[in-house]
């Protein structure tokens, strides 16, 4: 294999050093045209593609593979076909969770913070949800505000009355409480998260939406580098997985056959 010829590497600054090395895909770059990494795959691959790159994999050993960009493309549209068919289907069948004799737990959740605080400054995303304990229904909606204004409402949207419900104890949900808002429709419980997990008297706990965060955001995790502005289908085709988890191809068929209708 030919190489191309090296450039004045022992003449570079410190700064120049740093242009070539300040990211991955810059060492990447910069191995490849030095001959220390190969530019395209060592194996064959079908359909004779020639558009290939290195690009980041949470679940390969050295979090990189070679990927092509032109499968990508297709990938990544059927992604987002895949999401515009979530949206449409809750915009036609709207979640109610909750019931006599159901307990849901809600919080809400910051999903774009800076990791340790490092990185250019973005603005916060919060993220209101519930989920269900007997159903294991669930919903989540991207919010502007965590004030009593923005969030009770949502709870009238999304909960059947006397639904009983168990919050930390954010300013906002007092207004769940009060005589004069809602307290005639929700039995309203919560836990102090600065003292305990779980409230030792009632035995309180908001475990159970703690986990759906977390289930969440290891999900968005894997989907590199996905721009925020898709955070709202991401949580949608979240929200549509956990309803039909068990079966989600059969269900993934009859959502476009749906949607789609043979004429």
């Amino acid at each position: 294999m030919a190489y191309a010829p090296l450039p004045s590497l022992d003449d570079l600054n410190v700064r120049e050093w740093n242009q070539l090395t300040s990211t991955n895909e810059k060492i990447i770059e910069f191995c490849q045209q030095v001959g220390l990494i190969h530019v395209l795959p060592t194996q064959p691959y079908p359909k004779n593609h020639t558009n290939w790159h290195l690009g980041a994999c949470a679940t390969a050993a050295d979090k990189w593979k070679w990927r092509c960009r032109t499968c990508d493309v297709t990938i990544v549209d059927w992604k987002n076909f895949m999401r515009d068919l979530c949206v449409e289907y809750f915009i036609q069948h709207p979640t109610i969770i909750g019931d006599i004799g159901h307990i849901v737990e809600i919080d809400e959740s910051a999903w774009t913070k800076r990791k340790y605080h490092r990185g250019r400054q973005i603005d916060n995303q919060w993220v209101f949800g519930g989920i269900d304990r007997v159903t294991r229904e669930c919903f989540a909606v991207l919010v502007d505000r965590r004030d009593a204004a923005t969030l009770i409402p949502i709870i009238y949207e999304f909960f059947m009355p006397v639904t009983k419900i168990y919050s930390n104890q954010w300013a906002a949900y007092n207004a769940l409480s009060h005589p004069n808002n809602a307290s005639h429709r929700y039995g309203h419980q919560t836990v102090n998260h600065s003292v305990n997990f779980v409230n030792p008297t009632t035995l309180v706990h908001t475990q159970n939406i703690e986990n759906m965060w977390m289930v969440a955001k290891i999900k968005k995790k894997n989907q590199m580098r996905q721009h925020r502005t898709l955070l709202g289908s991401h949580l949608l085709k979240f929200m549509w997985r956990r309803r039909f988890g068990n079966r989600p191809f059969e269900n993934l068929i009859r959502l476009i056959q749906e949607q789609y209708p043979l004429v």
